[in-house]
């Protein structure tokens, strides 16, 4: 026997959805492994100094990063706490890409953004206003509590790399305003 579904209209996920989801997918993952006790949150500019990164920290709390590439492009960085969930310390690292001018994300942009979201290990493209100017960045979140400065060094430099890279692929290679 055959049985038909209907499909209702599918309301479209937020970037502060997907956060919340991500937020969710990882104090299971940490959970799952974390044994009775969480460790606390880690040191940043500790860790950051081990990875023998420059780094500066802000009046908000998040750090910033300025990666300098062999072809003479640079790309910022920032590491923001984000408190904890689930008792899981989380920190978000992400990299401004592009600004979207006029305030509308146009539909092959958005398609584009997904389409390479869904090709990265370790990255996820996103769109937020930002006082006022629609702006594309490249993230990834991870539990904070067993951090340590090899992985951190990783995810940020990813974070800057695939940035860079969609920067140049959107607004061409002579463009590096981050």
């Amino acid at each position: 026997m055959i049985r038909r579904l209907t499909l209702q209209p599918m309301e479209i996920p937020t970037m502060r959805d997907v956060r919340r989801w991500t937020l969710a997918v990882v104090a299971l993952a940490v959970a799952a492994g974390a044994g009775p006790a969480a460790a606390a949150a880690p040191n940043y500019p500790r860790l950051l100094e081990q990875a023998a990164l420059e780094f500066e920290r802000l009046d908000s709390g998040a750090f910033r990063v300025l990666y300098e590439f062999d072809d003479g492009r640079s790309q910022l960085v920032f590491l923001q706490p984000q408190g904890t969930f689930e008792d899981v310390s989380v920190v978000e690292v992400y990299s401004p890409v592009m600004r979207i001018a006029d305030g509308n994300l146009p539909a092959a942009l958005a398609r584009r953004l997904l389409e390479a979201s869904g090709q990265r290990k370790l990255t996820y493209f996103g769109v937020e206003e930002v006082e006022g100017t629609l702006m594309v960045f490249c993230y990834h979140n991870l539990p904070a509590d067993r951090l340590d400065a090899d992985t951190l060094a990783t995810t940020l430099l990813a974070v800057a790399t695939f940035g860079d890279e969609m920067e140049k692929e959107q607004l061409g290679a002579m463009s590096d305003e981050f």
